[in-house]
């Protein structure tokens, strides 16, 4: 009992902050870029479902993402339940398929999956420790990310 209680105040913590997200200064503009060059944007998100259409649409984002999958509806990260799920959804094959994640559980997921991966350095874990997934290429920021995708 007390523990739903502590969930459900926490998550109702956790959700109005989600009102309030930003993006990392050029992610927009990647994202849209990526877009219009064709290229299909799904999103693999330890976020719970209403939490990730939340920041999707208060970011502006919602009109260029395809799919997406949370812990809610597939087994969490580092499983590859989430990309497996994705690439069926997309009907985009693992050669073709390429996880961006800057947490080691992201990298992992992908290695699970057979998909290619790139580690980004400024979000929840730290180079080394994203390197020890082994990913393709470790990108410093969105500008970096930018000139490796596009």
């Amino acid at each position: 009992m007390f523990l739903a209680k502590f969930h459900r105040a926490y998550r109702a913590h956790y959700e109005q902050g989600e009102a309030g997200v930003e993006l990392y200064a050029g992610a927009f503009d990647l994202v849209r870029d990526l877009n219009t060059a064709g290229k299909t944007i799904a999103v693999a998100t330890a976020k719970s479902r209403g939490g990730i259409d939340r920041c999707l649409a208060t970011t502006g984002l919602a009109a260029y993402i395809s799919h997406s999958r949370t812990p809610e509806e597939c087994r969490p990260k580092p499983d590859p339940q989430m990309i497996l799920e994705l690439m069926a959804a997309t009907g985009i094959g693992a050669a073709e398929t390429l996880m961006v994640g800057d947490t080691s559980h992201d990298l992992k997921m992908a290695a699970n999956a057979g998909v290619r991966a790139v580690g980004l350095t400024h979000g929840a874990h730290a180079e080394a420790e994203l390197r020890s997934a082994a990913p393709l290429q470790i990108v410093a920021g969105i500008a970096e990310l930018r000139a490796a995708l596009l």
